[in-house]
């Protein structure tokens, strides 16, 4: 499997990709930015969201908890920014 450097959806060679060091701060994988991760492992009580909510941030990671108390990621490094920020950590992540 080979790597397929793009800028502006254009395929382009590894050169030219490296020559634009304007684009190599943007690298993100596709996926991170369309999904977001719930976790159920590091919820709150619903009552508790506001309160979550101020400590993330306060170390921090802002972090939205839904309804249910569960905190969203917008990624897995965000995930594992959090995690270590309240002494938890995710044995199936791969940061």
């Amino acid at each position: 499997m080979s790597v397929t450097y793009k800028i502006n959806g254009k395929a382009i060679s590894r050169e030219e990709f490296v020559k634009d060091s304007t684009s190599a701060g943007n690298i993100r994988r596709s996926w991170e930015s369309k999904n977001l991760i719930v976790s159920e492992g590091a919820a709150v009580h619903p009552k508790d969201r506001a309160r979550a909510e101020e400590i993330a941030t306060q170390h921090g990671v802002p972090t939205h908890f839904d309804g249910e108390g569960r905190p969203t990621f917008t990624s897995l490094r965000h995930q594992t920014k959090y995690l270590r920020s309240i002494g938890m950590h995710n044995h199936d992540g791969i940061h």
